[in-house]
């Protein structure tokens, strides 16, 4: 399921932002699929346990980053909201240029 047409989208954020703001939510969330014993689970933490720095990410690994998050390793968390109250998804969204 995609976004809702009531959710906000960050565009006022540059790829670098979001792909932060991404990356800074699910290394706080990472408990949620760490000591699970599933293959999904333990290749998501390994991914966001590897996730680069904001400040030396490259533009493929924010693509990839937001890929994972719209359809693969971090779905998991596409509808759950930040502090800033935006969804993991929308950041993704926003860090690809599409909706």
């Amino acid at each position: 399921m995609g976004l809702y047409p009531t959710d906000s989208i960050p565009r006022h954020m540059s790829r670098r932002e979001v792909y932060a703001r991404i990356s800074e939510w699910y290394r706080a969330n990472i408990e949620r699929v760490l000591g699970d014993e599933g293959e999904y689970e333990k290749h998501s933490a390994e991914y966001i346990l590897d996730l680069p720095d904001p400040a030396a990410v490259t533009e493929e690994q924010m693509d990839e980053a937001f890929r994972h998050v719209i359809m693969n390793l971090l779905e998991w968390g596409y509808h759950d909201k930040d502090e800033h109250g935006y969804k993991m998804a929308a950041y993704a969204h926003a860090g690809e240029g599409t909706r």
